[in-house]
Order: C-alpha cells, then structure tokens, then sequence
C-alpha cells in the first residue's frame, strides 16, 4: 500500500468537517484523495488509517450515492469508493454496512436507470458481483431485488446505444469507423462485467435458478449481439460442473438447443462461434444426450 497522506488521513479519520461542510466539488476531491491511497486496502488496514472510524466515513459516502441516485451526477467516485469498501478482504462488515446505507435495490436500479452514465453503470454491476461473491445469501438478496433482470436490461440498453452511435458515425468515414471500433470497444467491456455479474449469481443459487435461468434465455433468444454473447459464455459455464462450491450444473433443454442452432443462422460471426461453442458445451456436459440435429434432449 501507498505512502498515506498524512493530512488526509487526519481529515477522514478524526474530523470529516470538510465533507460535510464541503460542496459537491470538495467531496469529490476527498474522494479522489482516498482512492489514491486506499485502493486494495484490507479491512483491518482500513480501520488501522481511519483510527477505527471508516464507517463513519462509510456512511458519508454511501448517503451522498443513495441521495444522488436519481438525479444527472456523476456516480462513478462513490461507487469506486464503496467498491473498495465491499472488496476489503478479511471480514464482511463494510459489506454489511454498504447494504445496510446504501440498499442493493439502488444499486440494482443504478442498471436500468436512464439519468445514469454507463460508466456509473459498469461501476454498479462491479459491486452487484462484489456482493453476490460473498455468499449465497447475498446472491439471494441480489435475484430478491431483481438484479438478473436489471442486468439483462442495462446490456440491451447497451447494445441498442452502441448500435446507435455506430450507424450514426459510419457516414463520417474514417471518423466514423473509429466511433464503431470504439463503440464495439466498450460493448465488450460491458459484456464482460454483465458476464462476471451473472455468473456470479447464477453459481450455487438454486433458490433463484429459474430467475436467472429466463433473464439468460431472453438475452439469448431476443437481445443484441452483445447480449447474445454474453448469454452464450455465461450458460456454457453455468453447463460445466464446479467442485468449488458443488453447484449443479444446468441440463440442456429444447428451448436452448434451438436457440443455440439460431445463432448459427446470425449474419454475425462472433455469434455463430458462440452457437458452435454452445453446442459443444452441451454435447460435453449434458448427462443426458442431446439430439441437436432435432432440437430434442
């Protein structure tokens, strides 16, 4: 870990009158400050250079997001903050407090709402993921308030946005092919925390199986390529058995040996490679057989 401040350190651990006496723009610096030094910090390091007091600091941070959370601001820096504060290793009592202040249905609703920026909504799902980790009562808590859903949403969202600006800049030529290569660029990146995000909810979750189980079908069979892809890599995983936490795997049924053969019918062919991969997956790990040639197990 960094040198600490020393000056900020005193501030967040003692005092904390220039958060709450400062502005908007103030606050941001605080938390510029504390994202340089404590990033990766444990939870015990975190109490250490806090003298003890990083929940109060906790309950600050976690206010001002749940306050701002419906308006137009930038809601990257206190989620990146309340990000390190679910990651800190060594116990899950900033974890608790985070649900506790903040609330996982806001942080849920960050995904779909349409006054936050994508950034702010790549920083939500990183904290979704964050939480369901923790175990299986939180993966609960997170279906309970409809996270697969939020999630299939936010990506077809994406995708529909990003599709936008790609048609829009292709007219433009060179500037244009640079706007679709950067556009495609950013979807990937969504796609791989929309990835991360589910599949963390979907491992060891047999309570909210069936929720998930639709949230993934319906990005398969009627979403963007984007969400085709990202539904192909999660349920090929989801196939496989994993003696790490003893989830049962997914058995194959006509529903999804159908939809695998339609993606080889995409005119995309990322999305065909997905198709082929998808019934591999499940000619590999399904015990029982499946007759893909009829869309039949």
């Amino acid at each position: 870990m960094p040198a600490v401040d020393r000056t900020l350190s005193d501030l967040l651990r003692g005092h904390l009158q220039a958060w709450d006496k400062g502005n908007r723009g103030t606050r941001g610096r605080i938390l510029v400050k504390f994202l340089e030094h404590f990033d990766r910090c444990t939870e015990p390091e975190l109490e250490r250079e806090f003298a003890n007091g990083a929940s109060l600091f906790l309950a600050r941070v976690g206010a001002w997001l749940r306050l701002n959370a419906d308006s137009q601001s930038d809601l990257v820096l206190p989620l990146r903050v309340l990000s390190v504060f679910v990651g800190a290793s060594s116990g899950k009592r900033f974890l608790r407090e985070v649900i506790e202040v903040v609330g996982i249905h806001t942080v849920v609703e960050l995904l779909t709402s349409k006054l936050v920026d994508e950034d702010s909504k790549e920083w939500a799902a990183v904290i979704i993921t964050q939480i369901s980790s923790a175990g299986r009562p939180y993966r609960e808590a997170v279906c309970k308030h409809g996270g697969p859903e939020a999630v299939r949403l936010w990506l077809r969202s994406s995708g529909e946005q990003g599709q936008d600006t790609a048609q829009s800049g292709a007219a433009a030529n060179t500037i244009g092919n640079d706007a679709a290569a950067a556009g495609r660029g950013n979807l990937n990146q969504i796609g791989d925390k929309a990835a991360r995000c589910l599949l963390s909810l979907a491992r060891n979750n047999p309570y909210y199986s069936n929720q998930i189980r639709e949230a993934l079908m319906a990005m398969l069979t009627g979403g963007h390529s984007t969400s085709q892809m990202t539904a192909s890599r999660v349920i090929r995983l989801i196939l496989q058995p994993d003696p790490a936490d003893g989830s049962v795997p997914w058995q194959p049924d006509a529903q999804l040996v159908q939809s695998s053969r339609d993606l080889l019918l995409s005119a995309e062919v990322n999305v065909q490679h997905e198709g082929s991969e998808m019934i591999r997956s499940m000619i590999l790990h399904s015990s029982a057989w499946v007759d893909v040639s009829l869309g039949e197990p």
